[in-house]
């Protein structure tokens, strides 16, 4: 029997800050998107690796946090 915990989308996820393993808050990965430090150095300031920030720039991570507009156009 299906306990129904997901809809079959798994829309009911939860996304960004709200996942309780997450290490991000939301106007982070904003600042990261827009920044142009080093993915190692924001990496170290904020305790993630820096595939977390490369996959962050990229949008493959946190996609429902709006890309800038330069890195969206691309």
């Amino acid at each position: 029997v299906a306990k129904a915990r997901y809809n079959e989308a798994g829309r009911n996820r939860k996304r960004g800050e709200a996942h309780g393993g997450a290490k991000l808050k939301t106007h982070e990965v904003l600042e990261i998107r827009s920044s142009d430090e080093s993915e190692r150095k924001i990496a170290a300031r904020l305790g993630v690796s820096r595939g977390a920030i490369s996959a962050i720039r990229a949008g493959r991570h946190w996609k429902h946090v709006g890309l800038p507009a330069a890195t969206a156009s691309e």
